[in-house]
Formats: C-alpha cells, structure tokens, sequence
C-alpha cells in the first residue's frame, strides 16, 4: 500500500497563529524599582493623612501600643511612614508573585488589594480605644489606611505594563 504524500506547503487560507501565551517576561529590576518609589510615596502619603487628621481637624488618631493591649497611644509619624513603607513592599512582593503565576495577574492583584484595603478601613472600628472622640479617631485612621493603600495600589498596577511583556516578544 502507498504512503500518502503529503504538501510540504501550509494549507490555503489565513495563516494559523499560536494560541496565546499567559507567560510573562519579567523585568524584576525595574518592577522593584517602582515597587520602593511606590513603597516611598505610600509611606508620605500616610503621613500626610495623618497630618489633615491631627493638624487640620483636630483628632487624636490612637493606636494600640502593642498587639492586643488595652493601652493606647497616639500615632506618630515614624510608625505611620514604617507602616505606609512596608506595605508598599510587601504589595510588590505579593504583585511580583502573582506576575510568575496567575493567569491576570494584575486582576487578581487589584481584587486581593481591594479586600486587604477593606480589611485595613474595617479595623480601626474593632478597637474600640477608651480615648474622647473615639469614632473620630477611628474614622481618621480607616481613611489614612484607605488612602496609602490606594496610592500603592494604583502606582504598582500603573507600572506592570512597562515592567512586563508576553514571553513570546522576547525578553529584557
């Protein structure tokens, strides 16, 4: 019996192209570059909320002094710009991991910053600190965290586009 022969041409009709990739190249470089400029800017963002709530409206923002204490003490700048840093870091860190992993990482990234963002605005009212004017110091403290997390947020998610591109172009 024959072998069937088969063209050494594609058949006729429009090219066929490859499914699309979900890799991504990765320029972790510039991804942590931004992610430390994002870090900075939460962290002074913070401050300066703290700064409108203390200086401009006049609310004593209290923290508690250690975890679970019943002790509260006014926040001050230093935890609030270590606090506004260190999000912005672990934001990178958590926003280069699902950059490896995820199919859309930047959709997850935005819906797992939205919940932590709603988690950190929730928390302040579960204090319940023995201070006057608690509900404003609860309130001033929810919006210092809604506004660092957002600036965070939008930076990282503004800067995947120039720290990524599909695999299949190549890398950096």
């Amino acid at each position: 019996m024959a072998q069937p022969q088969y063209s050494q041409n594609p058949p006729p009709g429009p090219p066929r192209r490859q499914p699309p990739s979900d890799k991504l190249d990765i320029n972790a470089g510039r991804l942590w570059g931004g992610g430390v400029a994002a870090a900075v800017i939460g962290a002074v963002v913070a401050l300066v909320a703290l700064w409108a709530a203390t200086g401009v409206f006049d609310v004593t923002v209290a923290v508690p002094d250690s975890p679970g204490s019943d002790v509260y003490k006014e926040l001050g700048a230093g935890p609030t710009l270590l606090v506004g840093f260190a999000a912005g870091i672990i934001a990178t860190a958590v926003l280069h991991g699902l950059l490896l992993v995820a199919p859309r990482p930047l959709l997850f990234f935005q819906w797992l910053s939205l919940v932590v963002i709603a988690a950190a605005a929730i928390y302040p009212f579960t204090l319940n600190a023995p201070i006057p004017d608690e509900r404003a110091s609860e309130i001033a403290l929810a919006v210092i965290h809604v506004v660092t997390g957002v600036a965070i947020v939008s930076l990282l998610s503004g800067i995947v586009p120039r720290v990524t591109r599909p695999a299949s172009q190549g890398g950096y």
